[in-house]
């Protein structure tokens, strides 16, 4: 059985002292709401492409989870901006859409493959989905954790090494849904 580090072994123990203290509360800023108007939502977009951290999470987040029309593809386009600058909702809902993500493991698969990590197999989504709620759980998201601990029933021993190597790189991993779900390019090159 592959040996942890300290690191991951540290992770864990926050992990199990965020459970039992009940950190479940949602981790929401209520200093400012989805846009309403079309208006509201040009401004948002502005306010985003100018790199304002919490306008890209509100973009990205109104894309894929709010009550606009759904738009994956574009959503993690604007979470991976606000994930990259250190946004804890950003980071949590990547996780989330990374867990639920493709059920097409050959395409997963070589996204790993290009990272290092002997392919994944079945686990390879989950793989980049812990890496996005071990970050959020970092950086203070209050579901983090829980959502992280339903992830670990499903991994193994060698999918734990494979996350911590993911984490330590993580600003190389691909985060936009085209980057890790697009068909490969020709001449072998990995989304």
């Amino acid at each position: 059985m592959p040996r942890l580090s300290g690191n991951w072994l540290r992770i864990l123990g926050i992990i199990s002292a965020m459970v039992v203290a009940g950190c479940s509360s949602p981790s929401r800023d209520t200093t400012e709401t989805p846009p309403r108007t079309a208006k509201e939502r040009q401004q948002l977009e502005a306010r985003a492409q100018s790199g304002e951290r919490n306008a890209q999470f509100l973009l990205g987040y109104e894309l894929c989870c709010g009550t606009s029309r759904r738009d994956i593809p574009r959503a993690t386009t604007w979470l991976c901006r606000a994930a990259a600058q250190g946004e804890p909702r950003a980071r949590f809902h990547l996780g989330q859409i990374y867990s639920r993500g493709l059920d097409d493991v050959s395409v997963t698969a070589k996204v790993m493959r290009s990272l290092g990590t002997s392919g994944g197999g079945k686990n390879a989504r989950p793989r980049l989905a812990a890496v996005w709620f071990d970050l959020a759980m970092a950086s203070g998201h209050p579901d983090a954790a829980r959502h992280r601990l339903m992830l670990n029933k499903s991994l193994t021993p060698e999918d734990i090494v494979a996350i911590e190597k993911m984490r330590a790189q993580w600003r190389s991993l691909p985060c936009e849904w085209n980057a890790v779900f697009a068909a490969p390019r020709s001449g072998g090159a990995t989304p």
